[in-house]
């Protein structure tokens, strides 16, 4: 896998070359999905002769990657910038960071594909199933997430608003909370296959959390909107009852 760890480097160096020299963040997160799509292209091509269990697997990936990067592709397109980077575009230091930070994540998180891949003769079980389940479930949460959310922001009577309805009622960030169940399924569907050091993989989920919720993720917006609506009797309403990741169930 050194070959599409190399190439996945390759194309982050020339993304950020892009993102600073053009100041734009258009194909950041596209990359993002990319690179895991890559990694399971590679491992299926790989595998010489891949069986049921290596099809699903690349299959899931597939459709979280294309599903993911469409979107992502459609919102920057859209609203022409990602507010995350305001701070960081002109500073050719600290977008490399989050470059460099991308590439490590992409990897640590995409362990569990890589192992399950090398797997010669990998079995169909309980574990699969199971992992397949809480996949779809992320990708469900994740995909009517972030289309409530895309919705909200286009019309004009919700301009300088926060969204609390759907998920968002439940989660300020249902759409991290489902990225985080598509990776924790598809480390359970490949759990079967890791043996000795290969355990390193579990680091995928809890990383992709910490990732998510305190480090590039939630924790940005959650600043932004303190800034934002921070004064607002009814945001601190919202933030007192909804859970920022997982929902907060008040009984």
């Amino acid at each position: 896998m050194l070959i599409i760890i190399a190439i996945i480097g390759f194309i982050h160096i020339a993304g950020f070359l892009y993102a600073f020299l053009r100041q734009s963040d258009q194909f950041t997160d596209v990359i993002y999905a990319l690179s895991f799509a890559l990694i399971a292209g590679y491992g299926l091509a790989m595998t010489g002769t891949p069986d049921a269990f290596h099809w699903i697997l690349a299959s899931m990936v597939f459709l979280w990657a294309v599903r993911l990067g469409i979107y992502l592709g459609i919102r920057i397109h859209r609203w022409g910038k990602d507010r995350r980077f305001d701070r960081w575009r002109k500073d050719w230091l600290r977008l490399a960071r989050f470059w460099v930070l991308q590439f490590i994540s992409i990897i640590v998180i995409g362990l569990p594909v890589i192992f399950g891949m090398q797997d010669p003769d990998p079995a169909l079980g309980f574990w699969q199933g199971f992992g397949m389940v809480v996949f779809l479930v992320g990708l469900l949460v994740e995909t009517i997430a972030d289309y409530q959310k895309f919705t909200f922001k286009q019309q004009d009577k919700n301009k300088g608003d926060f969204i609390h309805s759907g998920l968002w009622k439940y989660s300020r960030h249902p759409n991290y909370l489902g990225e985080w169940l598509v990776w924790t399924g598809i480390f359970l569907y490949c759990m079967t296959t890791l043996s000795g050091w290969q355990w390193i993989a579990v680091i995928s989920p809890v990383w992709i959390f910490i990732l998510l919720r305190y480090i590039s993720g939630g924790n940005l917006l959650e600043a932004s909107a303190k800034k934002k609506y921070g004064d607002r009797k009814e945001y601190q309403a919202y933030v007192e009852r909804t859970g920022v990741f997982f929902p907060k169930f008040n009984f």
